[in-house]
Parts: structure tokens; sequence; C-alpha cells
């Protein structure tokens, strides 16, 4: 098997993968906004509601980030690499926090549009970069823990990370979403 076979079948495990996301923070805000103990009703309720656009937000973030990626990929052996590899880096921290922010928003302004949410998030999530590094180290953080230890990773490691990443977004997200 050759290193690139693995592209398609990982982007869309990814892509089918997002949908946990919003459905797991909608457990977190329920917990923390109303004290509701009622997880798993909660999260397949959230997991159905947000499917679609989840899955949108999901397919649009990993296109990018493909393109981004290979853009790293041919930059490593160009002359131009050290200029550009660090702004392709950047894009690439931006386009996932612009993602957990679209996603984080939905949840508490379920009536705002994606394009609407993702362009508060690319200012808000920039504004306030220490909270997104923290969430991206942590997603980070939480898939070597997976890769290494699947057990430990999604077993033990999975809430507590995801917390982080939510409060973090949320709290980024702060300003727009007092409004509602």
């Amino acid at each position: 098997m050759r290193p690139g076979d693995a592209v398609i079948p990982l982007a869309l495990a990814i892509i089918a993968a997002v949908p946990g996301l919003p459905a797991a923070f909608e457990v977190f805000r329920r917990n923390s906004d109303e004290g509701s103990l009622s997880v798993a009703r909660t999260y397949f309720a959230a997991w159905w509601r947000h499917l679609r656009a989840s899955l949108l937000v999901g397919s649009v973030v990993v296109t990018i980030l493909g393109v981004l990626v290979v853009d790293v990929a041919w930059a490593l052996g160009s002359s131009i690499g050290a200029l550009l590899i660090p702004v392709l880096v950047a894009a690439i921290v931006a386009t996932v926090a612009v993602g957990l922010g679209v996603l984080v928003g939905r949840l508490d302004r379920p009536d705002t549009r994606l394009p609407a949410l993702a362009k508060a998030s690319v200012y808000l999530m920039v504004r306030r970069w220490c909270l997104t590094i923290a969430s991206i180290a942590g997603l980070l953080f939480w898939g070597t823990v997976v890769r290494a230890l699947p057990a430990l990773g999604l077993g033990i490691v999975t809430a507590p990370l995801l917390y982080l990443v939510w409060a973090n977004t949320r709290h980024s997200l702060s300003p727009i979403l007092r409004e509602a």
C-alpha cells in the first residue's frame, strides 16, 4: 500500500466523524447551562439535528485542509518553502479554528447562517488566539493518544479534551453568543 492510498478513506472518515462534535458539544452545553444529565438522548437528538450542517462544515474544512496539506508537501521541496510553509500552517490552524467556531456557534445560534458564523469565527478565533491554540493542541493531543493507545484515548481522554475544545471555542465566540 502506497502512502497516498489512505488519504481518501481518511478524509471520508473525518467528515463522517464531524457530526459527533456538535452532538458532544450540545451535551456539554446542556449540562453547563441547564444542569441536564440526559446524555444519550441529548447526544443523539443533537447529532440528528446538526447532521446536515456539520457534514457541510466538515466537507468544506477537509477540502480546504487537503489543498493546504498538498501545498505544504509541494513547498517542502521548493526554495520558497521557508517562506510559504509558516503561512500555510497558519492557514491550516485558522481553517480548523473557523470550523470549530461554526460548529460551536451553531449550537447557541441555530438561526444564524453558516457563512455569517464563519465570518464571525474568523475574527473572534484569531482575536482570542491563545484559546484557539489550546483547543487545537488539545485536538492534536487527543489524536496522538487515540493513535497510540486507542482504548485510553477513546475511553478516558475524549470527554475532557472535547470539553476543553468546546469551552475555549465558546468563550472565544462569547461576543456573538451573548446577543442570542
